[in-house]
């Protein structure tokens, strides 16, 4: 099983982290219906600068943040909506530290 270095984060953070997700899955649906190009992943160059910039800050952060080894347990959220193919399902994940 993998093991993830993670960072402490504040909740603004937190809740740009989210927000960015909401709009990844939205592009995400639209791309595998047909709908869109992959040129416009809401990742790709050009088409917004919070992706970049978030990855920016937390990388600069985990080399002055304390670091956490963590081992994930992913499952599907329970009650979600039939969606694309190719769509991943929502994932829950628990964190087991140190393994």
């Amino acid at each position: 099983m993998s093991t993830f270095t993670l960072i402490p984060i504040t909740k603004s953070e937190l809740a740009e982290v989210l927000r960015r997700e909401r709009i990844f899955r939205e592009w995400e649906a639209k791309f595998h219906r047909g709908e869109v190009d992959v040129d416009t992943h809401p990742g790709a160059e050009g088409q917004g600068s919070s992706y970049f910039e978030l990855q920016r800050m937390f990388k600069a952060r985990a080399s002055q943040a304390p670091l956490r080894l963590s081992t994930p347990e992913f499952s599907a959220v329970l009650g979600q909506t039939a969606r694309p193919k190719g769509v991943m399902a929502r994932l829950h994940v628990v964190w087991h530290d140190g393994d």
